[in-house]
């Protein structure tokens, strides 16, 4: 955790990832086998992590992964090519809960 040491903890903010849509990420994995791609285990591990590094070093966290499983039709926010990137609606949804984070920090 140096980095969080060297830049302080009141001046860290870490993000957890956003989730993933299954069903497209499915569907690519069975054209795409030989693949190595994400898995909601996986990263539902990371959140934890995380969170838990945030927690233990008294630096700030935004839990995306929470706030867009909050909307039940949370996929609109992924690229429907793949269900892992964001699309203009996740970047927007991003953009507005990260500035919203920040000026609750300054």
């Amino acid at each position: 955790y140096s980095i969080i040491e060297q830049i302080t903890p009141q001046k860290t903010l870490l993000i957890s990832p956003p989730p993933i849509n299954q069903v497209l990420l499915s569907a690519r994995k069975k054209a795409l086998p030989n693949s190595n791609f994400v898995t909601i285990k996986n990263l539902e591990k990371y959140v934890r992590v995380t969170h838990n590094i945030a927690y233990s070093t008294n630096c700030h966290f935004l839990d995306l992964w929470s706030l867009m499983l909050e909307n039940s039709n949370y996929a609109m926010f992924f690229k429907t090519k793949d269900g892992v990137h964001l699309n203009d609606q996740g970047y927007k949804f991003l953009t507005q809960v990260l500035s919203k984070k920040i000026l609750s920090i300054i």
